[in-house]
């Protein structure tokens, strides 16, 4: 059996809801998968657009124009080496991992 692969940050998010697809999710809710053959295949289409006009795009926001075409590159290319044919996008990044982890050393007693 072979587990699933989790991507986190923003321009992952981005990136699923560029080439990604929703699928259902144990809680009800939906979850997104990202496929790398659908990431490659934008990677060149991401390429040629000017970064002013990648902002029309699903999931593509203003501050991320300049760097999506990297991370996707760096994301398929870690896909390949990895031999990753899809992951699961968390709907969370480090900054939320770090906080929670923060929440849940702190130790909280009774008033006494």
């Amino acid at each position: 059996m072979r587990l699933g692969v989790l991507g986190s940050s923003k321009a992952i998010r981005s990136l699923a809801k560029l080439a990604g697809y929703p699928a259902p999710g144990w809680s009800g809710s939906d979850r997104m998968l990202l496929p790398r053959g659908a990431l490659g295949s934008w990677i060149p289409r991401l390429a040629r657009l000017p970064a002013s006009a990648r902002q029309e795009l699903p999931g593509i926001t203003a501050d991320r124009t300049f760097q999506i075409v990297g991370a996707a590159v760096v994301l398929h290319t870690a896909m390949t080496a990895l031999d990753i044919d899809e992951l699961e996008v968390s709907p969370w990044a480090l900054r939320e991992g770090v906080l929670l982890r923060y929440i849940e050393s702190l130790s909280w007693s009774e008033p006494a």
